[in-house]
């Protein structure tokens, strides 16, 4: 994504919306050759930009719908990105930002495998919080003794994906 304050004369330099990439050639194997292509659609407000998108990443023929929330005048810094029919809710983290210690709160639906990850800025795996079956109800998890950064926080399971934006300052 990149973004213009000038009518587009000059651009934002481009920055990743989504936290991970999708094999198209797997959905159209799935699908009879069928397959979708990038962002379907993009929103915008004065201090927003929301991309919608057709997403494949599970390389296993099922494509759900994606959304990010990006905001204007801070570049790469996606504040979240969720499916937009998960069977979780991911909360938090809070305080955010933060000065090294915050809470994430995860009410599950039903009980499912999930894996619960921590991205720096550049998309390298920090650290995995959780990574097993997660029992329907709420749930909260520290994270505590970051380095000041930012760092987007992720929720996979079957059903969908949500990433956060986690702020830590020095």
């Amino acid at each position: 994504m990149t973004y213009s304050e000038d009518g587009g004369s000059t651009f934002a330099p481009n920055f990743a919306v989504s936290s991970e990439a999708a094999d198209f050639s797997k959905i159209g194997e799935k699908n009879g050759g069928f397959g979708i292509g990038e962002y379907t659609q993009t929103l915008a407000t004065t201090t927003y930009g929301i991309p919608i998108w057709s997403d494949g990443r599970s390389n296993d023929g099922n494509i759900d719908l994606y959304i990010a929330f990006v905001p204007f005048r801070e570049a790469g810094g996606v504040v979240a990105i969720q499916t937009l029919e998960a069977d979780f809710v991911l909360e938090g983290p809070t305080p955010n930002p933060t000065s090294g210690s915050a809470s994430l709160q995860v009410t599950m639906k039903q009980s499912a495998k999930a894996a619960i990850q921590i991205f720096d800025q550049q998309g390298k795996l920090v650290k995995i919080l959780f990574d097993d079956i997660l029992p329907a109800g709420n749930h909260t998890f520290e994270m505590d003794g970051w380095s000041a950064g930012n760092y987007l926080v992720t929720i996979r399971t079957a059903q969908g994906i949500a990433s956060k934006k986690l702020v830590v300052q020095p």
